[in-house]
């Protein structure tokens, strides 16, 4: 009567275990501008590593909360050994990427893109503008500075095309006045007459007038 009983039990426990089985191989499809590699790591999947359906949905949307994909999609299947699964990840990207750079921030070009592209790895020098990346990529900047300077990041086209610029929050200084030195063949007072007209009560800006 006892081994009946262990019998049914085993029975059970059996009917009741999740179809976990290795992560035999993973691939990307779809993706045309972020490298395979650095989906892959975002994803959280290593191969070899036990799975299940939740895994993969976890995974999905762990790709999708980065703010860098319109869609993610995912199908797997037994692998060609029959012990795992091979998995599959398609991807479309966030269309528009754009080229970023920080203004009147207290702290170098270099060290501000090295702390913000070892906390975001997925990404690199250019990043879409949706409010995924902009918050997280002005919250990496607020733990740079340990919590003492706000930022925010928005389009721009002051350097003459549409780039992200992180700036501190707040209102940005007005152009007041305007200077020239340099010039030779027109002089000083005709070039402050006519140009200092357009430029007087713009925000400014470090790329400005095609700086």
């Amino acid at each position: 009567m006892r081994g009946c009983l262990l019998l049914i039990l085993g029975s059970v426990l059996c009917a009741q275990a999740p179809d976990r089985f290795p992560l035999e191989t993973l691939r990307i499809q779809g993706n045309k501008q972020i490298p395979s590699e650095r989906i892959l790591a975002a994803a959280g999947l290593k191969t070899g590593a036990p799975v299940l359906k939740a895994d993969f949905d976890a995974a999905r949307e762990r790709l999708l909360e980065s703010g860098a994909f319109e869609s993610v999609g995912y199908s797997y299947k037994p692998g060609a050994s029959n012990l795992g699964y091979d998995a599959t990840f398609d991807v479309v990207e966030v269309a528009m990427l754009y080229p970023y750079r920080f203004e009147a921030l207290p702290a170098s070009d270099a060290e501000l893109r090295a702390a913000l592209q070892k906390q975001e790895p997925l990404l690199g020098d250019r990043i879409p503008a949706t409010p995924q990346v902009l918050n997280r990529y002005t919250a990496a900047i607020r733990r740079f500075f340990d919590g003492n300077l706000e930022a925010k990041g928005e389009l721009s086209t002051d350097s003459g095309t549409l780039e992200i610029v992180f700036r501190p929050t707040g209102d940005r200084a007005n152009i007041s006045e305007v200077h020239f030195t340099g010039n030779q063949a027109i002089l000083t007072p005709v070039l402050v007459g006519k140009l200092s007209p357009a430029a007087i009560g713009l925000p400014y800006s470090d790329r400005c007038c095609g700086a």
